[in-house]
């Protein structure tokens, strides 16, 4: 973003050195400034749009990621339980290994919930979390090199209406020294 920066930078000041000498300079240095700002403009536009499409990317992930946790804590509470129910000790070895067995298959069940969840929060999450930060920091850097223009397009304006001005008191001057030496010949 760094070298949109200072392109927009490089075509500001092309376009200023191409314009100064000129004597309507204003009206062609305000359309190439509306161009450049019409095209920022555009840029920071779809900068929102690209951010708007990975934010909701994002809120699926994260969404997914809650249901996972969720699945996760549901293995863990039905293990917990399973256990609290079996307080007494086992009535005989078929009962013992029937026990095993359960809770074999409640570990397995809490250790596979933790593994995908684990998976999602480091693969698409931290994909998608990377995702929008870069459309944030790329939708901000839109909104600075707009921001930029704008800044020199509010400066070229003021020199334009300070001209104006001038011009305005020039003619003022000019018609009142007109008047004047017409009234002093007899």
């Amino acid at each position: 973003m760094r070298y949109f920066l200072d392109g927009t930078w490089a075509a500001i000041a092309s376009t200023l050195s191409r314009l100064r000498g000129r004597r309507n300079a204003g009206t062609a240095m305000a359309f190439h400034l509306q161009s450049l700002l019409d095209l920022r403009s555009d840029a920071e536009k779809a900068a929102k749009a690209a951010f708007e499409l990975v934010a909701a990317a994002r809120a699926r992930e994260d969404r997914e990621q809650a249901r996972l946790v969720a699945e996760w804590q549901s293995a863990r509470s039905a293990r917990e339980q399973a256990t609290a129910r079996w307080t007494s000790a086992p009535a005989n070895a078929g009962q013992a290994l029937t026990r095993e067995q359960y809770r074999g298959r409640l570990d397995h069940d809490v250790a596979r919930a933790a593994r995908i969840a684990q998976e999602h929060r480091a693969g698409p999450l931290a994909t998608a979390t990377k995702s929008e930060d870069d459309a944030r920091a790329a939708c901000q850097e839109a909104r600075l090199a707009l921001e930029a223009i704008l800044k020199v397009k509010g400066r070229a304006e003021a020199e334009e209406a300070q001209r104006a001005e001038r011009r305005a008191e020039d003619e003022a001057s000019d018609h009142a020294n007109a008047a004047f030496a017409r009234r002093r010949r007899p």
